[in-house]
């Protein structure tokens, strides 16, 4: 996607002394897409006969992130995203605003979100340039920066600008280059996070420094052969985790799980799979909780015993803690704590997987 390719070319300078960049202009470093360009926005998979909830939803970005270093001392970005209907209740930052954090991997801090212009809001689409760096230093330094892309919108165009006459590089290398493959459901999109650097596959991208490729389909990550087949031609994945019991019943559990883990071994024999059982509800017990888990603990062990030793559980209800009801937005979807238990206690876990 680099080149002549006429969706990358560099703008000129505007009024406000502002360079404008498209997401795949060197040297900047786009993650998290299948496929970007004119024709399909940015893609988070692609292929033909997947399940039309999960088609329907690649189109939307998240997990994107744009990686670079920069001694420019101001950075603003501006964009058209595409808006879909959604029964929940996710901050507009997150379902559609970019947010940005400064520093390198696993040492980033957040530094600023897109400020959203309502008066452009047009039915379902907005357009809109915002700000999300502003140095109050007027000298000049080389900083590295993440910005990462919206959650619940679909990004028709993209460009971020920096002040006329500064340095662009690559950023700092990621610990590995395989990728984590996170499929699921709205959580694991990120829904009900209130920016999108604090959904779940986003902090973890953070915590491990590795790009996470987030493959969670609202209402859609349903556990089909065909959604499996797909993710097992991604090129060279560090791991997979699976985590879509909320979209699912015990029963289609028990008939899904294993299929698609044998899908992912046929391809992929060696690569670590965690699969991660439902989290609680509120007014759920451990107890109630505890049928989802045991599917998961049975199937992986049948693995195990045929052969397949680097096929894992984590059980979902514990991630949350004691007080698990005041990790939740709405009847199921984390708020932001929620997210933050959930990263911390996978990391640890993905982190002994693929050491």
């Amino acid at each position: 996607m680099r080149g002549d390719d006429p969706y990358m070319k560099v703008h000129a300078v505007d009024e406000n002394g502002m360079v404008w960049y498209k997401a795949d202009s060197e040297p900047l470093l786009l993650e998290g897409f299948h496929r970007c360009g004119p024709e399909v926005g940015f893609l988070r998979l692609e292929g033909s006969g997947l399940p039309p909830g999960v088609e329907a939803h690649c189109v939307q970005s998240a997990g994107g992130q744009l990686r670079f270093r920069t001694d420019s001392r101001r950075i603003m970005v501006r964009a058209s995203v595409r808006l879909r209907d959604n029964d929940a209740d996710i901050m507009s930052y997150g379902r559609l605003g970019f947010d940005l954090y400064l520093g390198e991997p696993q040492r980033s801090v957040f530094i600023g979100v897109s400020r959203l212009n309502f008066d452009t809001l047009s039915g379902l689409s907005a357009k809109y340039a915002s700000s999300v760096f502003q140095s109050a230093d007027p000298m000049r330094k080389m900083r590295e920066f993440t910005l990462n892309f919206p959650l619940y919108a679909q990004v028709e165009s993209f460009e971020i600008g920096f002040e006329d006459g500064a340095e662009l590089a690559s950023p700092t290398p990621r610990m590995d280059f395989r990728p984590l493959v996170c499929y699921g459901t709205s959580i694991t999109q990120g829904c009900c996070a209130s920016r999108p650097g604090l959904c779940y596959t986003n902090r973890l991208s953070r915590r491990l420094n590795r790009t996470v490729l987030n493959m969670g389909f609202a209402g859609a990550g349903r556990g089909e052969p065909e959604v499996a087949e797909r993710l097992a031609s991604i090129e060279s994945p560090g791991l997979y985790l699976l985590d879509y019991d909320p979209n699912t019943t015990p029963e289609k559990l028990e008939e899904t799980l294993p299929q698609f883990v044998r899908i992912l071994l046929a391809k992929h024999p060696k690569v670590p799979i965690l699969t991660v059982s439902k989290i609680l509800y509120p007014g759920e017990s451990a107890e109630q909780n505890r049928r989802w888990a045991s599917i998961h603990r049975r199937n992986m062990e049948q693995f195990r015993e045929s052969g397949f030793g680097n096929v894992h559980f984590l059980d979902g209800s514990t991630l949350l803690g004691d007080d698990s009801d005041e990790c939740i937005a709405d009847n199921c979807h984390p708020n932001d704590l929620g997210f933050y238990r959930m990263s911390e206690g996978m990391a640890p876990v993905l982190r002994r997987l693929l050491e």
